[in-house]
């Protein structure tokens, strides 16, 4: 229950700043027509778990609810199921045998763990499994199937922001909320991918960099390997505490990388 309950580490940040992000996504120059023209100014903010809940936003903004339920939905099930493919290809059927190597949100979401997400601010979905014994590659085999899950969230950002760019400086989608759905996506998917490459298990980052540590590091590896989901937890529950530390920086490197696609736009950090 545990390492479930440290899926949140998937979700969490995305909780605590898209609940009000349509607050922080400003245009100047109103007058002027077209997204070509305008300034898209990303204002970071961090939020709490308790004064901002993702269900809070069903009431105030029904839009954004909507947008960031459609995109956290696909970034998790693109995540999820990059690792079954990463397992797969290396010659491991164990996430096929489940049902795991699919598309549908269905198949990967935790039905407690996404209602708690709407709740309550926090949840989990189902971890892919699989069996490193049938990995060709014994070291470093998980490795590759840790790093397809942020891959994935990156290659969306990406390809999503590309096609944020293209709306924006064509100007064909000025007067709807295209744009702003978009940024939602590309965020959301950044803010993952950054967030799973941390090596605390059992985020993706360990399996990645964990086969690449020296034999002297094995204790260590050990140790995280057996309290990291408690550690992290803690780490969570005290930058809720202590809001503008380590998680600042990964929500601020997400949204810088976000603003590369806005033509024009400008990212204010830490004010």
């Amino acid at each position: 229950m545990i390492i479930q309950l440290c899926k949140v580490g998937k979700i969490f940040l995305t909780l605590f700043i898209i609940s009000r992000i349509h607050q922080k996504m400003k245009f100047g120059n109103q007058g002027q027509v077209g997204l070509r023209r305008r300034r898209f100014h990303l204002d970071p903010f961090y939020a709490t778990l308790i004064r901002d809940m993702l269900i809070s936003t069903l009431f105030s903004d029904p839009i954004l609810f909507i947008a960031v339920v459609i995109a956290i939905v696909y970034a998790i099930s693109v995540h999820e199921f990059s690792h079954a493919l990463g397992a797969y290809i290396q010659g491991d059927k164990t996430a096929q045998y489940e049902g795991r190597l699919t598309l549908n949100p269905f198949a990967h979401l935790d039905p407690i763990g996404f209602l708690l997400v709407l709740v309550a601010g926090f949840g989990w979905g189902k971890p892919t499994p699989f069996n490193p014994y049938n990995l060709r590659n014994q070291r470093f085999g998980p490795a590759i199937v840790g790093v397809f899950g942020p891959l994935s969230n990156f290659v969306s950002g990406v390809l999503f922001g590309l096609i944020l760019w293209g709306v924006s400086e064509s100007g064909m989608a000025a007067d709807t909320l295209l744009p702003e759905f978009l940024s939602v996506i590309v965020f959301v998917n950044f803010l993952l991918g950054i967030f799973n490459l941390i090596p605390i298990p059992p985020l993706d980052g360990a399996k990645i960099f964990f086969p690449f540590f020296p034999r002297s590091f094995d204790n260590l590896k050990m140790t995280l390997e057996r309290f990291g989901p408690q550690i992290l937890m803690g780490i969570i529950f005290l930058d809720i505490l202590l809001p503008g530390s380590f998680f600042a920086f990964v929500r601020d490197m997400a949204l810088n990388l976000t603003s590369i696609f806005l033509p024009g736009s400008r990212t204010t950090i830490g004010g």
